[in-house]
């Protein structure tokens, strides 16, 4: 297993979750394109683990701090009360991740009003 790969599907894995948490947190702006982002990464994923069985144990290492590092891209796109809302650690599992059926269910925004 070569470190080429561990970075491949470390920056995979990465995407796939920065794209579900803009799906859920943004989801007034969801686009096909990022759908099939979401798509592409999940099969990316599974080639690399098909040709390559023994990174599942390094995508299993990562995926804690893959999270943290979509959360911050994530973070960077939002504002107010959306922004406080993001998870600190994921509320997803590996495995729920990479399910083909699994999309976000949106978010709602809570509104601020000032007195």
């Amino acid at each position: 297993m070569g470190a080429a790969e561990k970075r491949e599907l470390r920056k995979r894995l990465r995407n796939l979750l920065f794209h579900l948490l803009k799906w859920q947190y943004r989801s007034g702006r969801r686009t096909n394109s990022w759908r099939r982002t979401i798509n592409n990464e999940r099969d990316e994923i599974d080639d690399l683990l098909k040709y390559s069985p023994s990174l599942v144990t390094e995508l299993e290492l990562s995926f804690e701090e893959m999270y943290e590092r979509a959360r911050r891209d994530t973070s960077d796109l939002l504002r107010g009360a959306a922004k406080a809302t993001l998870p600190e650690a994921s509320p997803w599992t590996l495995e729920t991740v990479r399910d083909s059926d699994f999309w976000p269910d949106p978010v709602p925004v809570r509104r601020i009003t000032l007195c």
